[in-house]
């Protein structure tokens, strides 16, 4: 394993770190040794092709198909993404992981546009068990499923930066080329990347909000397809508390403005985050973010996240732990008790 490069990125929890690779991810020493191995696929289809990294792991003693089996956890409806349970002994001592998270974008071509689902998937493990620390990951997606190295670098590396700044607790991400032709182009893109990462991070910034540092009191967070309870969420609110700073993106957002920006900027100027629980909710990738960016400020203050379960879905196992208020039968009345809490 031979660095390249490698960037810092701080956040409330300290320092996180971004390094880059020319490295073999099935024979990497004792040192580089990390939590999760991520890994990509089409969907349902773990076939160990020659030159593929399913495949250099099948001859390590890693089959990806038989992990795919019996998976720990699933996550593939919202985040392209499933988590293996942990890996017996292999018959190979250079395997130097635990567990493999498996990467499958649904359509060809969109892998640069998904790629943030990674993150997605590893943020309800990393907060509690299995105690995920360090991750691997190639440059997923490139080989085959044909994606410009370019694109898939970039994406990596904003998402990475996005949710490490934000306190995910990842110590060390570890980004592995084998080719070294392929490593030399990532390497002069790395390079580009840590530059603008650094200049962003230098811009001061000038805080708008109030006395406390926030610029809103409640934040909503829904799908366009519960838009009437959000609605109904948001008149109430006024109607109790009639000095109420409210988030909610029809009203608060400006024609043309740069929108994931705004939202993200408003979620952390938010003295509480109120997310809609339902099935449309689950799909989004949105709301999704939103809501992993509320539970990591929970983490760090009690009380952020107010999330309201309005109709009956599926929900992943980590949404399950958190603490909802239901109210899915007599939604209007258990909504206006909601408001109790979170005008409080």
């Amino acid at each position: 394993m031979k660095l390249l490069d490698s960037m810092t990125v701080q956040s409330a929890l300290g320092e996180h770190r971004i390094e880059l690779y020319l490295g073999d991810l099935t024979d990497m020493p004792a040192e580089h040794a990390v939590d999760v191995l991520v890994v990509s696929s089409f969907p349902n289809n773990y076939r160990p092709t020659r030159g593929s990294l399913l495949g250099a792991l099948q001859r390590r003693g890693v089959s990806v198909r038989q992990l795919s089996d019996d998976k720990a956890v699933d996550m593939r409806d919202f985040a392209s993404c499933w988590l293996s349970k942990p890996i017996e002994t292999p018959e190979h001592e250079g395997v130097r992981f635990k567990r493999v998270l498996c990467f499958e974008p649904k359509e060809r071509g969109k892998a640069a546009e998904v790629v943030g689902d990674i993150f997605r998937a590893l943020l309800p493990v990393v907060f509690g068990p299995p105690n995920i620390r360090s991750v691997a990951v190639p440059l997923v997606a490139t080989g085959k499923q044909g994606t410009p190295t370019a694109d898939i670098l970039d994406a990596l590396i904003d998402n990475a930066v996005n949710w490490l700044s934000r306190g995910t607790p990842i110590d060390v991400l570890k980004v592995v080329e084998f080719d070294p032709f392929k490593a030399g182009e990532m390497k002069g893109a790395f390079g580009f990347l840590k530059r603008r990462y650094r200049k962003a991070a230098s811009t001061p910034t000038i805080p708008d909000g109030g006395e406390d540092g926030f610029s809103h009191d409640v934040f909503i967070s829904y799908s366009r397809k519960d838009q009437a309870e959000a609605d109904w969420l948001y008149t109430e609110l006024q109607r109790l508390y009639p000095t109420l700073n409210i988030f909610m993106d029809k009203v608060s957002m400006r024609a043309g403005s740069a929108w994931q920006q705004r939202l993200y900027r408003a979620l952390d100027d938010s003295r509480k985050v109120v997310a809609l629980l339902s099935p449309d909710y689950i799909a989004s990738r949105i709301c999704q973010e939103e809501l992993n960016i509320a539970i990591a400020r929970n983490r760090d203050s009690e009380g952020v996240l107010v999330p309201l379960y309005i109709r009956s879905a599926q929900l992943p196992t980590y949404i399950k732990l958190l603490n909802y208020i239901d109210c899915r039968d007599e939604i209007n009345a258990k909504l206006t008790d909601a408001c109790a809490q979170i005008g409080g």
